[in-house]
């Protein structure tokens, strides 16, 4: 990295894995490429570490790559959805981490609402939402300007919350002021 130091990249990565890994998992869902995933962002981040221009924004440049990260793995799914090789029986099932009860069910209902959006809303909402991301720091992650941003967000939230009022498992959340 930066300073020469041989346990730099360690360090990084042992700092800011375990948040990278969740910003994935809530990008993807539940997914067998989460762990391929967060090893892309790791490796892009250690090859332009050159180009981080202010400490200060380091968190919102990781968020940046791994919302690149996970925006080329869609497009990569998307372009090969033709391809299909095996049969559907021989796909192997993703399983989700066990969550039992009324919230393991109020996370799959979530899940399934966010895989439903388009990828842009999905990242907007999530960066700002549950990430905590300020406007503009959420901006600078999904690498577009603060106004499309906003009408990204926007659009994410009303599709998200329009689709979460017809799933019984969310009534209590949403009754709850879940915006």
């Amino acid at each position: 990295m930066r300073g020469g130091r041989a346990d730099a990249a360690a360090a990084f990565y042992d700092r800011h894995a375990p948040s990278v890994h969740a910003l994935v998992f809530r990008l993807m869902g539940p997914d067998a490429e989460i762990d391929d995933v967060v090893n892309d962002v790791f490796v892009r981040a250690l090859e332009s570490m050159s180009r981080l221009r202010d400490p200060g924004a380091l968190r919102s440049w990781v968020y940046g790559i791994t919302v690149r990260t996970v925006a080329i793995r869609f497009q990569k799914r998307s372009r090969q959805r033709w391809l299909r090789f095996m049969s559907p029986e021989d796909v192997p099932e993703v399983v989700a981490p066990a969550v039992s009860g009324e919230l393991g069910e109020a996370l799959r209902e979530v899940h399934a609402i966010l895989h439903g959006m388009d990828p842009d809303e999905r990242i907007a909402l999530l960066l700002h939402r549950v990430e905590g991301l300020s406007l503009e720091g959420a901006a600078e992650a999904a690498g577009t300007s603060v106004s499309t941003y906003r009408r990204r967000l926007a659009r994410g939230e009303a599709k998200f919350f329009a689709r979460a009022k017809s799933r019984p498992a969310l009534d209590s959340w949403l009754g709850e002021g879940g915006s």
